[in-house]
C-alpha cells in the first residue's frame, strides 16, 4: 500500500512542530539558565 500524500505531508509537518517546540522549549531553558548563571556573576 502507498502511503497517501496527504497523510505523508501531514506527519512531515507534525514532525516540523515538534521540533520547532523542542528548539523553542530548549532555547526557553537555556534563557532561564542565562538568567540565573548571570545572578550568580554578579554576586
Amino acid at each position: 500500500m502507498d502511503a497517501h500524500p496527504v497523510m505523508v505531508a501531514i506527519a512531515t509537518v507534525s514532525d516540523a512542530n515538534n521540533t520547532l517546540f523542542m528548539l523553542l522549549s530548549f532555547s526557553n531553558v537555556f534563557r532561564q539558565y542565562h538568567r540565573v548563571i548571570k545572578c550568580n556573576c554578579k554576586l
